[in-house]
């Protein structure tokens, strides 16, 4: 099993970028987790699922690897699209856990 981290920012914002990846990183190691690489999506719609980080981490992350993300927003906003990501991938939702 792998560990990715996918930040995304409808609005360019490296403040919230660099916000999203280090609450993310903050989580992957406090459980130990050693994350294989950072997806990064800058000035991207969440509707728009034609996000090149978005693309390539869905190309990278095999079946039962593990997502981190800082809401299930940063990944989409088709919450339908999230569940389905969710059966494939093993998502962390830092929003609806308990830091």
């Amino acid at each position: 099993m792998k560990y990715y981290v996918y930040a995304r920012s409808a609005m360019q914002s490296p403040d919230a970028i660099i916000a999203q990846v280090k609450k993310c990183m903050q989580y992957a190691n406090e459980k130990g987790f050693l994350i294989e690489e950072v997806f990064i999506d800058d000035g991207f719609s969440g509707l728009d699922n034609d996000r090149p980080g978005y693309k390539k981490l869905l190309k990278t992350a095999l079946n039962g690897d593990t997502i981190i993300v800082a809401s299930a927003g940063s990944l989409t906003r088709d919450f339908a699209k999230v569940s389905e990501l969710g059966n494939r991938y093993s998502l962390v939702l830092l929003d609806k856990i308990a830091l």
